[in-house]
């Protein structure tokens, strides 16, 4: 199994007599075995509850252990009461799982899925939140999409330890990616820690020469050089250098910088090739003090276990290919380019500085968007296959071939008032980010099929 998590899970199956017991018991201790793989999991002796005493045992065993989640299995049918006792008490997620029945030889043997059916209705009606699977306990594909949410439930709880720094305000005309700190805080989790520019400026002249002259070498590295030289390749070094520290002394976990346009007036650079090397080495990074943008990618970053993302503007679409290209000028961690393709060079419009072109590799990709209207929070979701094509043009760019439908996913963009900027990954999240909003409770918008 793949994916990890730091979850302490809570794993039980319900029974009662008259159904047939030994069955439920010998899969409740199978698939105990099998979370136990990728999961920190907890269960009540023998696993399974069917009784009041029983019921009462395992809260307190949830309670002890904190429990994060539970993984109810329905072994066979038994009393929904149980489980709403349980969310009521302890207020956490859980998965409703119903197995399938072994055979029928003309008797029901668990009544498993009337069982699960009971349970998330009740759910649904007190408005707790859970996720329903009804899968063999001898299915491994059915693990991996357990362990898959588990993660999902992981990353929501992350993100109430999340700190984005921002860096400078938003640049004039784009409130489109502005955002009220308190109800982000409030709603998704993410605290905001505010840096200054003239804070970064005063750090990166301090950064000593030799750290500076090793990190330019290192930029070398990442490519061919066009109309660059040392003077450049140091000056982001340095503003590469401070950004780094500065978001390691603060514990921040990603950073919106505004870029434009203090940085090439005030320092004499642009942060375009900055944001590229420190999301390839692990920091996220966002221009334009984007910082819902730069949640949308630690969110992915997250999901899918530590990939790469980066964030581009959608800049054509093609109805009649169902595409969209995206762009932006030169933040794509190099690691992302098509065939090892990169070419270090000035900006194209400021004529100074480091930016980064290439074309983005072929793959499975995920789009998404985290925003807000007023202190109400949504995400836009989408999904297809970068082409990985050769784009003539400087910057980073992508032509996507859409799952959905593009003029829908334009339209939705547009007049549903989504921000210029999106956050890919390569990899299909599309189930864990609908899982995840549902669980943040915000709404996921798609476009249709």
């Amino acid at each position: 199994m793949s994916i990890k998590t730091e979850l302490s899970v809570g794993f039980v199956s319900l029974a009662r007599q008259g159904f047939d017991m030994d069955y439920a018991k010998m899969a409740a201790e199978k698939s105990f075995q099998q979370i136990k793989k990728f999961a920190k999991v907890v269960a009540p002796e023998g696993y399974l509850v069917g009784d009041n005493k029983g019921t009462q045992m395992a809260l307190e065993l949830f309670k002890r252990e904190k429990t994060d989640l539970l993984v109810i299995q329905c072994g066979t049918f038994t009393s929904a009461e149980i489980v709403l006792d349980w969310v009521s008490q302890l207020g956490i997620p859980v998965v409703i799982w119903a197995i399938k029945e072994p055979d029928f030889e003309g008797k029901l043997k668990l009544n498993s899925l009337v069982c699960a059916n009971a349970i998330t209705s009740a759910l649904y009606k007190m408005d707790a939140k859970f996720k329903f699977f009804y899968e063999d306990y001898k299915d491994e594909q059915y693990y991996k999409r357990l362990a898959r949410y588990l993660n999902v439930v992981n990353v929501k709880n992350k993100l109430k330890k999340t700190r984005i720094g921002l860096v400078g305000a938003r640049s004039n005309g784009f409130q489109d990616v502005t955002v009220d700190e308190l109800s982000l805080l409030k709603k998704i989790g993410p605290r905001v820690h505010f840096i200054s520019i003239a804070e970064v400026f005063e750090r990166a002249k301090k950064i000593k020469s030799q750290i500076t002259k090793g990190i330019a070498e290192e930029m070398r590295g990442k490519g061919k050089l066009k109309n660059i030289g040392q003077g450049e390749l140091v000056k982001s070094a340095e503003v590469y250098q401070a950004l780094k520290e500065l978001a390691s002394e603060n514990n921040l976990d990603a950073l919106a910088v505004r870029c434009l346009p203090e940085f090439a007036q005030l320092y004499g650079t642009v942060i375009c090739g900055c944001l590229s090397f420190l999301i390839d080495d692990g920091i996220i990074a966002a221009c334009e003090a984007d910082v819902p943008g730069a949640i949308s990618m630690l969110i992915q970053k997250y999901l899918s276990d530590g990939n790469s993302p980066f964030l581009a503007d959608l800049i054509e679409v093609d109805n009649d290919k169902n595409t969209g290209l995206f762009w932006h000028c030169g933040v794509a961690p190099c690691s992302l380019a098509r065939n090892g393709e990169v070419e270090l060079s000035r900006h194209f419009v400021r004529d100074l500085g480091v930016t980064v072109n290439f074309s983005l590799k072929p793959g499975r990709i995920t789009l998404a968007r985290l925003d807000s209207v007023g202190t109400d929070y949504r995400m836009l979701i989408a999904s297809g296959e970068s082409t990985g094509e050769t784009i003539p043009m400087k910057g980073t760019s992508m032509n996507v071939v859409f799952d959905q439908d593009s003029s829908d996913l334009l339209d939705i963009i547009i007049n549903k008032g989504f921000p210029h900027h999106f956050s890919i990954v390569y990899g299909d999240l599309k189930e864990d980010l609908i899982d995840l909003c549902n669980l943040l409770e915000i709404e996921s918008v798609e476009a249709s099929k």
